[in-house]
């Protein structure tokens, strides 16, 4: 494809490729009735994909806890926790976690990604080795 047409129609061009080779992707749009169940156009699916290992999306506590965070609460800080401080409705919910899977303290992230990517920056310096198996997720790869 060459690289000196107008952005647009070069932009066209590579979506309709992508569709020719059967390499476009689009998400489906699913329900769920669990982490474990889906529905895709009416059809019942066993989800094999989910990241809810806890089944935190679905429990019911958790859910409480964050409507009722949420009502308190702005939809985000904007920044980073430490540029624009911590959110009280954040750290309790940190906090209530943490009791609940009895541990001194939790941190929240919003993604496996961001999780992961701490860890291991924070753990591990330049020159440091680490041995993983071929089923760590690719994040940490």
């Amino acid at each position: 494809m060459s690289h000196d047409s107008h952005l647009p129609d070069r932009i066209t061009k590579e979506l309709d490729w992508q569709k020719q080779e059967g390499l476009y992707r689009q998400p489906p749009e699913v329900r769920s009735s669990s982490p474990k169940k889906i529905s895709n156009d009416g059809r019942p699916m066993i989800n094999f994909c989910s990241n809810d290992y806890l089944n935190l999306a679905q429990d019911r506590g958790s859910r409480r806890l964050l409507k009722k965070a949420a009502g308190k609460a702005a939809t985000g800080s904007g920044s980073s926790r430490l540029i624009a401080g911590n959110s009280l409705e954040i750290l309790s919910a940190e906090k209530a976690y943490a009791r609940a899977f009895g541990y001194e303290s939790a941190l929240f992230f919003p993604s496996g990604y961001q999780a992961n990517l701490a860890l291991i920056s924070t753990l591990f310096k330049k020159g440091d080795t680490l041995f993983y198996d071929k089923q760590i997720h690719a994040s940490m790869v």
